[in-house]
């Protein structure tokens, strides 16, 4: 995934969207962790509990889910790192960012084997329980979402 945000920062770049030498000075700091660290987090933290690790494969959809998915994956594409990246281009960044991911993005759906897991983070109560679900997207070809979901103990 962190790939793509550089092949967008580069058409940005190409298409005078945004300056060709603070692309050269930005630095993302990106740090994904795999399953085993996030079990040693968590059980670290003694809050939670692991439920269920799953690693599955998203399959392709419809041209018009494609479309869909496109949009989807380039707003959670950009989210984490809206401030990071208005605060080193500016703030006009963001939008343009967004359409020229969601292009980009449209772009690869083309091929058949090209797949886009969409983000679901969210928290909910399961029986009394609280379920927090992390997802940890991968827009590669070969694409693969990794799914924690995580329950807090009860005292």
């Amino acid at each position: 995934m962190w790939d793509h945000i550089s092949i967008i920062l580069n058409k940005m770049a190409a298409q005078g969207k945004i300056d060709k030498e603070k692309l050269e000075m930005f630095n993302l700091p990106i740090y994904e962790p795999c399953s085993e660290e996030v079990v040693e987090a968590v059980s670290a933290e003694g809050s939670f509990e692991i439920v269920h690790l799953e690693l599955f494969m998203t399959m392709p959809g419809s041209s018009s889910q494609s479309k869909n998915k496109a949009a989807f994956a380039a707003r959670a594409l950009c989210a984490p790192h809206e401030d990071v990246m208005a605060r080193h281009f500016g703030g006009g960044v963001v939008s343009d960012f967004v359409k020229t991911a969601e292009e980009h993005i449209d772009s690869l759906a083309d091929h058949d084997n090209f797949k886009v897991a969409l983000v679901e983070v969210g928290c909910h109560t399961i029986k009394g329980r609280y379920s927090l679900r992390f997802t940890i997207i991968n827009m590669n070809v070969k694409n693969a979402k990794m799914t924690y979901i995580v329950k807090r103990r009860k005292y």
